[in-house]
This record gives C-alpha cells, sequence and structure tokens, in this order.
C-alpha cells in the first residue's frame, strides 16, 4: 500500500499514515478532490468542501482502476 507516495509493507503502519493523512486534511478543510493512497488496483480518493461558514463535509472512495464506478469508504 502507498500513502501519499510512500510504500508500506505493514498493515499497521499503512493504517496509521492513512488516518494521519485524513485527520490532516479535515483540520485544514481541504477543498477539493486528492488520491491519498493505492492499494491493489485502487485508489483512495479524498473529498472535502464548505459547506457554509462553520459546516465542513468530506468522504473517501475507494476507485478501481480504470473504471467509473466507486465504492464509498466511511472513515
Amino acid at each position: 500500500m502507498d500513502v501519499v507516495g510512500k510504500p508500506f509493507l505493514e498493515r499497521k503502519g499503512a493504517g496509521r499514515a492513512l488516518m494521519k493523512e485524513v485527520l490532516t486534511l479535515v483540520q485544514i478543510q481541504h477543498q477539493g478532490e486528492s488520491v491519498i493512497a493505492s492499494l491493489g488496483g485502487f485508489a483512495l480518493e479524498y473529498s472535502g468542501g464548505r459547506l457554509s461558514k462553520d459546516s465542513y463535509r468530506y468522504n473517501t472512495v475507494l476507485m478501481p482502476s480504470g473504471r467509473d464506478d466507486a465504492i464509498v469508504v466511511h472513515m
């Protein structure tokens, strides 16, 4: 698994890095879409946006390579 371009062989380290990246993006209230991880032909895409002055919403989606459909991953 690669998280933000860094390869991981162990699941525990990859999970920590992934949750740290999601938490960072939520804290800075990142707007827009970005691929934050890849695993076995899938890309994990983070999408965030401001709904109002005090409201922020984000989504994580698992995107299969070469296809248009997605799997929503609730974090």
